[in-house]
């Protein structure tokens, strides 16, 4: 099975928006299914072509359906930026972590990887009062001691 992500980021003038473009391509070759079971073996191999079919026709356009609606609503959710969008909780319910990304993403040369910058800050969880006793940027007046 080979899943391939043609994508391209599309970064917006402020440099730190964007969009991902492109499409999802999946395609599984001649799937081969061995049974310990004499007669289910012989089942198995006379589907053969029906079970290849079924993969073909059902299981790969929805595969490719549901990565192309996790990249659309990725998308929407950059678009439609909130304070706390890309803030998960953390630490019960008064601490988010912050996971927005100062810098678009961008490829890595000509390999298929895509370097990802997150803030990684921590932050007072929407709702929380906890803003009024902790100064969550960098205000920290105890070290831990070094060794």
């Amino acid at each position: 099975m080979t899943i391939d992500f043609k994508i391209d980021a599309t970064p917006s003038n402020d440099k730190i928006h964007w969009k991902l473009n492109g499409k999802v391509d999946l395609s599984i070759g001649d799937v081969k299914i061995d049974m310990k079971n004499k007669e289910l073996n012989w089942l198995v191999h006379k589907s053969h072509g029906l079970i290849n079919k079924v993969i073909d026709d059902l299981v790969v356009p929805r595969v490719i359906k549901h990565l192309t609606e996790v990249i659309e609503s990725l998308n929407s959710m950059v678009s439609n930026e909130g304070a706390y969008t890309f803030t998960t909780n953390l630490g019960g319910k008064d601490v988010g972590l912050n996971l927005t990304m100062p810098t678009a993403p961008k490829a890595v040369g000509s390999t298929d990887l895509i370097e990802i910058f997150f803030d990684g800050l921590f932050v007072p969880a929407e709702g929380s009062n906890l803003v009024q006793h902790v100064d969550f940027r960098g205000a920290i007046k105890d070290y831990a001691p070094r060794i």
